[in-house]
């Protein structure tokens, strides 16, 4: 067994550790464990398989881009094969820009159905079974590993027992150590058909989380809900807007409601041409209890600080007197 290892304060620092790599826009990368949750029926496995797929074949989803194809493993502790089959047909060709050869060639899976009935399956909360799909990681240089259904495929015999899922978080943290993502799909608690609430099962499961993403059940045709990031570790973005999602005929198709506001203040206020919170609001022709209310909602979502507001209105301050004292001069 390898030693423990230590470093000074200086040694950290002057360290050359590489970072993490992006799997998919700059919110999904290596390194991280994650999970996505809804109630039963919404389409979070249509979700997880679809985002796996862009990430193999380094195409788009939902606005999020992959530079370049990876390695993906899926877990699946339920679906039928033949129904896997008929998925990734349907959605291969739901995703813009999907290189099929290396999605072909990145993404593998191993399902409980898939298995003969004389097959060990490997259960996430048995760390006897750990290594098998710990080497299974190392030796195919997976990036992602996708976990469908949490419920599933770690079998504990009390979910709201945080200390009944030590096991299974240990394998997080170990896939997390080789380099790898991690996506745990998981259900919302019973009872809990507008997926209001949160995840089934011990709140201990968030707090390895780098992100977790909860889709909500929305009415129309097809399959459609409103993804919303509800824990998020590094600054949010543009990626991280909350989206109403469609997947029909057509494909997937999703539209970014509400924030537009948001941005547009963030942006006026950034530009340095407004040195107050009134002018902000003469400029854009909106009143100004309006930017207020989306100014509070850019900060609750950790979009903007009212530091970042002050600074740039002194900075605009300080450029209306250069541009004075310039034209004074000429």
């Amino acid at each position: 067994m390898s030693k423990l290892k230590y470093r000074t304060m200086e040694e950290l620092i002057n360290a050359d550790i590489p970072r993490p790599i992006p799997l998919l826009g700059s919110w999904l990368t290596t390194e991280q464990i994650n999970m996505v949750y809804a109630p039963s029926g919404v389409g979070k496995s249509m979700f997880a398989l679809s985002l796996g797929l862009a990430v193999a074949g380094g195409g788009e989803f939902l606005g999020w881009k992959c530079d370049e194809p990876h390695k993906v493993l899926i877990v699946d502790g339920e679906m039928g094969v033949f129904d896997l089959q008929e998925r990734v047909k349907l959605l291969s060709s739901t995703i813009s820009g999907i290189d099929l050869t290396s999605a072909n060639q990145n993404l593998s899976f191993l399902a409980f159905q898939d298995q003969s009935t004389s097959t060990d399956w490997p259960v996430l909360s048995n760390d006897e079974d750990h290594e098998v799909i710990l080497d299974r990681i190392r030796k195919e240089g997976i990036k992602l590993v996708i976990f469908d259904n949490l419920s599933t495929l770690a079998q504990v015999d009390n979910e709201n027992d945080a200390s009944s899922w030590n096991d299974t978080l240990h394998l997080m943290r170990m896939i997390s150590r080789t380099g790898c993502a991690v996506l745990m799909v998981h259900h919302t608690r019973k009872g809990n058909t507008k997926g209001d609430a949160s995840f089934r099962g011990s709140q201990v499961l968030s707090v390895l989380l780098s992100c977790s993403i909860r889709l909500l059940p929305v009415e129309g045709a097809g399959t459609s809900f409103t993804l919303e990031f509800d824990k998020f570790r590094n600054k949010k973005s543009r990626e991280t807007d909350t989206r109403n999602v469609t997947l029909s005929e057509a494909g997937w198709e999703y539209e970014i409601p509400q924030l537009g506001k948001v941005y547009e203040v963030i942006e006026a206020i950034r530009s340095r041409e407004y040195a107050s919170q009134k002018e902000v609001s003469e400029g854009l022709k909106w009143s100004t209890g309006e930017v207020s209310k989306v100014l509070r909602k850019a900060y609750e979502q950790g979009l903007f600080t009212s530091e970042e507001k002050q600074k740039c209105f002194e900075e605009a301050k300080d450029v209306r007197e250069d541009n004075q004292a310039f034209f004074d001069d000429f």
